[in-house]
């Protein structure tokens, strides 16, 4: 798999990482690690050129390249509320503000898993992977789970075996069988249907097509058989 260097790709872990010395809040907080390090970072740098005084040095104007880089990166992401992207996301997924304190050591695997998933939808990536995100999700944190995914998220790949769940995420599947690609611009139940449909026409036509064999090949016999007669026939007339 290849993709554009800068894009973010995050997926779903089945075994979690989650620390047991972190409330449920900070644990979730860390999707924007590597958004805060950049400004701890640019910080740094900014004490240092602050402070030192060798400014001919080429340590001195390395400092300068770095901090510009990590500035143009760090300005270019959008204005972001960690707080409340964070607030709002573990109260989409289940959790109570009650919950937000509590050591994650304190949850069962499921609801850790709701962290870990939480952490991802906040690191807006690219791409998303999620294998059997639903499993440990109720009806309303699956509601807001789709919503988020068709409305706030680039792209997403699911493997699932919630159809309702991938039939109100999906316009287009896509099925390949036998060497050969389908392409059908629609969900996943009305593509069973529509497969239904094109393997009963191609059931349809591989039986005609048996059906015209076997008439072809009824005609050869009679013929061979005709022509045998009139073959035999004739030698015997030559004889006499």
């Amino acid at each position: 798999m290849s993709a554009p260097k800068d894009a973010v790709i995050a997926y779903l872990l089945q075994h979690l990482l989650t620390e047991d010395d972190c409330t449920v809040f900070e644990e979730t907080s860390k999707a924007f690690f590597k958004i805060l390090n950049m400004k701890k970072q640019m910080d740094e740098f900014n004490h240092q050129l602050e402070t030192r005084t060798d400014y001919e040095s080429d340590e001195y104007s390395k400092i300068i390249e770095q901090v510009s880089e990590l500035s143009e990166k760090y300005y270019s992401i959008e204005e972001i509320n960690f707080d409340a992207e964070v607030e709002k996301t573990l109260l989409g997924l289940g959790f109570l503000r009650s919950d937000f304190n509590r050591s994650t050591k304190e949850f069962s695997g499921g609801w850790r898993m709701r962290i870990e998933l939480a952490k991802i939808l906040l690191q807006k990536p690219d791409l998303i992977l999620l294998d059997e995100p639903t499993n440990h999700l109720d009806i309303e944190s699956v509601q807001w789970l789709e919503d988020f995914l068709k409305n706030g998220s680039s792209g997403v790949i699911v493997i699932s075996h919630d159809k309702a769940f991938v039939d109100n995420l999906t316009n287009r599947t896509i099925e390949v069988t036998m060497g050969r690609i389908y392409d059908y611009k629609t969900n996943y139940t009305h593509y069973l249907q529509l497969r239904k449909e094109r393997r009963e026409q191609q059931q349809k036509q591989f039986n005609d097509q048996q059906k015209e064999i076997a008439d072809i090949q009824g005609f050869i016999d009679r013929f061979k058989g005709t022509y045998s007669k009139t073959s035999t026939s004739s030698i015997a007339r030559e004889d006499a």
